[in-house]
């Protein structure tokens, strides 16, 4: 009986953090799953797991609320559209069947994470994403210092006119990596600030100077401008703002610090190999190392006396908040009115039109578009000529060659929104937004809502996550780097779990359901694991013919 206890303590913990850890973090090790072969590998575990737990009764179908049948039905309904232009009117079935696999992956985990809900799943869920990601920090800026240490490590060795000085490993994409460290500064700032264990707390807010700097060192302008986002929506959401901007000061100071210190060492900043790049490597190690200790010694002894009540935070109420907000919004329109008038706006878009070619960190302080505005508006005119369809799913780099006006090869509108738009039709374009931005407005409503200050924290902090995601998706081809995606299914799948579904009076809850009882009736397990043995099919299909064209191409 002690046993079966011990099992049934230990196994949801293991279960609500290890899989969505085990997702965003084999994924972004893995270039970012971005490879067809890696991302349709991790589709089958996910899409076996998901047919066995269905079949056998493991995974329990009650977990799901309304919300998150809504959820899937919207992405079912982006499934079938893809599957229907790709045996109908696509110009590539091949790039087509990409595509659907694509889908039918992200979908796979976006499932498997909703239906391992629970209590406490939304803790653990964002505990798992702000580890994965502060373990890629600490991977990518260990690999730019001393690559030596790492047995995986990219060894540098980059292909010719690439843009050496931009921080892009293991996920080989530096917006990528820009994105994914945005997306897990909020989950990071929450356990710094509402973990239940002060070491977790400390060890929380020492790594985040690690993603700050490492997303410097991408120099992503979007990645930038998606943690900016992701704090202003944490602040506006999270509940003991007193307390966050009080964790957040020293993450701050050491975030500015290590900017500091490697933009003062230009040879490691930029990769210019040589014997001064090996040595300011090894001192941004130490010094790294230096700012972890003394920020998470600084929150442990913050969290110790605010707990033990030496440091007093005084409640803000909400009227004070909404004038706050109030005011601080009249002064972002004023400053907005005053851009527009003088001008400045007018410059400002001139310039993003404007190829970029810096790929240092100077590029920060630019807007070119690098052919974005050139990308977005072939996608709007791709669009145009087939007003229903769309030109066909992946089918957009074809497109770009016959019709684009850049000269640089592309496969993809960097704009999640517009190149759904353009490849599968407005009714996907709408399915694509409703998707992405539904779980956003969803979590601001139940933030708002959340009489529970913990539970209004976790809804913000996986708010904020996801918000990270919408300026990726907007100006990069996030979807196709699979982590990012995934990581925002992993937030989102916290906020549709079986906490935010009504109970009725007199029903029993999740957790006063008898062990073994059986979750749904026997056909609808049948019929969910046909879906599933469907979408295992679906994903092998290109696999196999991936796997057999490199075999060939090794003869």
């Amino acid at each position: 009986m002690a046993e079966s206890l011990s099992t049934e303590s230990w196994l949801p913990n293991l279960v609500g953090f290890g899989i969505p850890f085990l997702l965003v973090f084999t994924l972004a090790l893995e270039d970012g799953g971005y490879d067809l072969v890696l991302r349709s590998q991790v589709g089958l575990i996910v899409w076996w797991a998901l047919l066995l737990g269905l079949a056998v009764g493991l995974i329990p179908f009650q977990r799901v609320s309304r919300a998150g049948w809504i959820a899937m039905g919207v992405f079912g309904g982006l499934i079938a559209i893809t599957a229907i232009a790709t045996f109908t009117w696509t110009e590539s079935a091949e790039r087509s069947v990409v595509e659907l696999s694509r889908i039918t992956m992200i979908f796979g985990a976006f499932v498997l994470m909703l239906l391992i809900q629970g209590k406490e799943a939304v803790r653990r869920s964002l505990a798992a994403v702000a580890v994965a990601v502060a373990v890629i920090a600490v991977i990518a800026l260990v690999d730019r210092f001393d690559p030596g240490l790492l047995p995986f490590g990219s060894g540098q060795i980059l292909p010719a006119n690439y843009p050496r000085a931009r921080l892009n490993f293991p996920v080989e994409y530096w917006n990528a990596l820009a994105a994914l460290m945005a997306i897990g500064l909020g989950p990071l700032l929450w356990l710094a600030t509402s973990a239940r264990d002060r070491v977790v707390q400390s060890v929380a807010a020492g790594v985040i100077p690690l993603t700050v700097l490492a997303t410097f060192m991408t120099a992503s302008r979007g990645g930038t401008a998606a943690a900016f986002l992701a704090v202003l929506v944490l602040v506006l959401l999270f509940p003991e703002r007193l307390r966050l901007a009080l964790v957040s000061f020293a993450p701050a100071v050491g975030s500015a610090l290590l900017i500091v210190m490697v933009n003062s060492r230009p040879e490691i900043r930029d990769l210019i190999a040589g014997e001064a790049a090996a040595s300011q490597g090894i001192e941004m190690i130490w010094i790294c190392l230096a700012v972890v200790a003394v920020v998470s010694g600084l929150q442990y002894s913050i969290a110790w006396l605010v707990d033990a009540g030496r440091i007093p935070l005084p409640r803000v109420g909400r009227d004070l908040t909404r004038k706050v907000g109030l005011g601080l919004g009249a002064t972002v329109l004023a400053l907005l009115l005053a851009g527009g008038v003088s001008g400045q706006f007018s410059e400002r878009w001139s310039e993003f039109q404007e190829p970029s070619v810096d790929g240092t960190v100077s590029r920060l302080a630019t807007v070119n578009s690098s052919e974005r505005y050139l990308l977005w508006d072939s996608a709007l005119e791709a669009a145009a000529s087939e007003k229903f369809t769309g030109v066909g799913p992946g089918t957009f780099e074809y497109w770009w060659a016959r019709e684009g006006d850049g000269e640089q090869f592309v496969r993809d509108a960097h704009n999640l929104y517009l190149e759904m738009l353009a490849e599968a039709g407005p009714l996907a374009f709408l399915l694509i937004l409703a998707l992405v931005f539904g779980p956003i407005g969803y979590g601001v409503l139940l933030s708002v809502r959340a009489v529970s200050a913990d539970r209004r924290a976790t809804l913000a902090t996986a708010t904020a996550g996801m918000a990270a995601f919408v300026i990726a998706a907007g100006v990069d081809w996030a979807w196709e780097m699979t982590v990012l995606p995934v990581a925002f299914f992993a937030l989102a799948a916290t906020l549709l779990g079986p906490e935010d579904r009504p109970r009725r009076t007199g029903r029993p809850s999740e957790e006063d359901l008898p062990a073994g009882l059986p979750r749904a009736k026997p056909w609808v397990r049948v019929a969910s694991a046909g879906g599933a043995l469907i979408a295992i099919c679906v994903i092998a299909l290109p696999l196999a013919a991936t796997q057999n064209l490199e075999s060939s191409q090794e003869l």
